[in-house]
């Protein structure tokens, strides 16, 4: 068995680096134990701004025998509380600017440590998610002062309820704090309430809030926030909109920049879906999830009358309950003319709605559609090949649903789709030589796929 201090040499020498010189250490379980720790903080490694030490078992002992390295630091060994508590003593990481502590098992006893440190001043990225904070530690991450470039907080999976989200929000040193994730914890209506009234983080453009039992009430309060004006991207799915929450949702008029929306499985519904439609400040939107929330005909075509939302290009509406006429609603949009892919799997309609489906005329830019697991025969297949709009169509997928040598053949073969690389269906029944035809079009060239002149300066 190595030494440790052979096991350092020899990834040095993989590397082709020397302690001297050597900027990033990725060992990765490498190294063991305490004792690996020890041996590796008594190299002299000034450049050093990288070290990745992610399972390598070196828990509390360890952190205290690493406290003495200039470094960024990547620890998920069961540091426990203890563990932290040594670490933070560190006066010489003046320099850290990410710190990961994923997985360590340690609650507020290690975060009040933490967070009382005052080295870290250059401190850009924390993450924290997967251990036991809690409302107390939340409350004690809150009260930090000396991290005023903190950018990016992971606080995922740490049993933070209303009261450590509403004193985590008073904080108010990180105005340059940027993204913010707290999803899959337990803030409910009052932790998001205190978070839409937080002042201080103007620049905040991320913030995910998944799976946090949040409510109508809470969500309505949290779409009059008017503070984060740079917010771009929204996760709050895994909540319970519904009308009235979607409602107070779309009413928001300051979050102009907003790109990115995720609602999936939110309890929407048709009320919901047509009261997110409603909304007309959202005009960068790119990217809408509003994937498993019962929508039907009525909330498909509500959807589609939205005007607000030009530059969308990404629409997910998987698991709903769209049938022919919603379709047909959906295909009917004129808005969307920066449509890149459309995601309708697991939806009602038949051939009646893919044929409506292929009248659409406005979505040029239209890439991918994705059509699984809906009652779509042969006759909606060689329906949908008569689409003569998509010019930039390059996938398919209909892959549970079996179709036959005719109007797999008139899908490949569609002049008016000369990008379309990819069609995933069954093949088990199809003849030879319309395999063959597949085929040819998964081979054609990346220069017959991509237009020079979207490509030039």
């Amino acid at each position: 068995e190595p030494s440790n201090t052979k096991r350092i040499d020899d990834l040095l020498r993989e590397i082709k680096e020397t302690a001297q010189s050597v900027k990033m250490l990725t060992f990765r379980g490498a190294l063991l134990g305490a004792e690996g720790a020890k041996v590796l903080s008594g190299y002299d490694m000034p450049n050093l701004r990288v070290l990745d030490l992610v399972d390598m078992q070196i828990e509390e002992e360890g952190a205290a025998n690493l406290a003495a390295n200039k470094s960024w630091v990547n620890l998920r060994n069961k540091l426990r509380d203890v563990g932290v508590a040594n670490l933070t003593p560190n006066t010489s990481w003046k320099e850290l600017e990410i710190l990961g502590l994923v997985e360590n098992e340690f609650g507020s006893a290690g975060i009040e440590a933490l967070s009382a440190n005052t080295t870290w001043t250059n401190l850009l990225q924390l993450h924290l998610s997967s251990n036991q904070i809690g409302e107390e530690g939340a409350a004690k991450l809150g009260e930090n002062k000396a991290w005023t470039k903190l950018e990016m907080l992971f606080l995922i999976n740490n049993d933070i309820g209303p009261k450590g989200a509403a004193k985590l929000c008073l904080n108010s040193t990180w105005k340059n704090l940027k993204l913010l994730s707290l999803s899959f914890n337990n803030i409910g209506d009052e932790g998001i309430i205190a978070l839409s009234e937080n002042k201080t983080w103007n620049s905040l453009h991320t913030l995910e809030l998944s799976g946090n039992k949040i409510g109508p009430v809470g969500i309505s309060k949290f779409g009059a926030n008017a503070t984060w004006s740079q917010l771009k991207e929204l996760d709050l799915s895994q909540n319970e909109l519904d009308g009235a929450g979607a409602q107070g949702l779309a009413a928001n008029t300051s979050w102009v920049n907003l790109e990115t929306l995720n609602l999936a499985n939110t309890g929407l519904k048709d009320t919901g879906a047509a009261a997110l439609a409603g909304n007309s400040s959202w005009k960068k939107l790119k990217y809408l999830s509003l994937q498993q929330n019962q929508i039907g005909d009525a909330g498909a075509g509500a959807l589609s009358s939205n005007e607000a939302w030009g530059d969308l290009r990404i629409l997910y509406l998987t698991l709903n309950e769209i049938g022919d006429a919603g379709l047909a609603k959906l295909a009917a949009n004129t808005s969307w003319v920066n449509l890149e892919e459309l995601d309708v799997c697991q939806n009602k309609f038949g051939d009646e709605g893919v044929r409506a489906l292929a009248q659409n005329a406005s979505w040029k830019n239209l890439e991918t559609l994705l059509l699984s697991s809906n009652s779509i025969t042969d006759k909606g297949m060689i329906g949908l090949a008569a689409n003569k709009s998509w010019a930039k169509l390059g996938i398919i997928d209909i892959n549970d649903i079996p179709i036959g040598d005719e109007a797999a053949v008139k899908l490949a073969l569609n002049v008016n789709w000369p990008r379309l690389h990819s069609i995933d269906l069954p093949e088990d029944n199809l003849e030879d030589s319309t395999l063959t035809v597949l085929e040819t079009i998964t081979n054609r060239s990346i220069l017959q796929i991509i237009d020079p002149a979207e490509n030039s300066d």
